[in-house]
């Protein structure tokens, strides 16, 4: 017969037997706890290290979807540091953040793309699409006007020239009577907004055409004139140039003799 325990001495029991299972478990826990902790402290550490070693340059970014043609505003971008190779080349850096304000899109951005310079009608192709630089005129009424090849054939332009247009047309005098030929200043000081770029590489298309900025009632103007005689550009020289109102020549009074065909 076993002999009676009292309640302590089987605590004590328990105890004894439950201590060596619980020693022989702690040690290893919290060893495994150190390491799991050490190894968080070397990856954050390993992932700042990598950060700093790669150069970031500070970007353009779209807050939101951008659409053809939208205007870009202050609260439509942000500037982000992002991973120089991880951006475009011609991306739009922080520091272009003022000259991007009040531009347009001239494609689709998705929100959180960088903003590219092809993405911006005023940067791209450099100085602006013609549509972008009619914009910066800020004249409204104006509109892009692709002058005849033949019109300035001759003069060496650049974008932000001024032209005069002469046209010079058969003008019918009365039925059965034959035509005059008459010249007459049709659009003074008028802006160049393109000029093709000329590669000895390619051959002439043939399209190739000096854009000019006229306004609604001077496209109808030049556009009669270049239908049914030839548009003819003079060069203004740089500065304000002097609007000379002429009455235009006629063929017969500048050659009275043998003037009339």
């Amino acid at each position: 017969m076993m002999p009676n325990k009292s309640p302590s001495t089987g605590r004590k029991e328990l105890n004894s037997m439950a201590l060596p299972k619980i020693k022989s478990r702690s040690p290893g826990s919290f060893f495994l706890i150190i390491a799991f902790a050490a190894a968080l402290v070397a990856a954050f550490f390993a992932a700042q290290a990598v950060k700093l070693a790669a150069p970031s340059v500070s970007v353009l970014v779209a807050k939101q979807d951008l659409a053809p043609g939208e205007r870009l505003t202050e609260d439509k971008l942000d500037v982000k540091q992002l991973p120089a190779a991880a951006v475009p080349q011609d991306r739009v850096t922080g520091d272009m953040l003022d000259s991007a304000i009040g531009a347009h899109a001239k494609t689709a951005v998705a929100a959180g793309d960088p903003i590219r310079v092809s993405h911006v009608a005023e940067l791209s192709p450099p100085g602006g699409t013609v549509a972008a630089r009619l914009a910066l005129t800020g004249q409204k009424d104006l509109r892009g006007y692709a002058l005849p090849a033949d019109a300035t054939q001759g003069l060496v332009l650049e974008a932000g020239d001024r032209v005069d247009l002469i046209g010079v047309v058969d003008v019918p005098r009365e039925i059965g009577a034959d035509s005059v030929t008459t010249s007459k200043v049709l659009v003074w000081s008028a802006p160049v907004l393109h000029v093709p770029l000329v590669d000895e590489n390619r051959p002439e298309t043939g399209n190739e055409r000096v854009i000019v900025a006229l306004r609604p009632q001077e496209v109808e103007k030049v556009a009669l004139a270049a239908t049914k005689g030839r548009i003819h550009a003079v060069i203004n020289p740089v500065g304000d140039s002097v609007k000379a109102e002429t009455a235009g020549v006629q063929l017969h009074i500048l050659f009275p003799q043998g003037g009339r065909e």
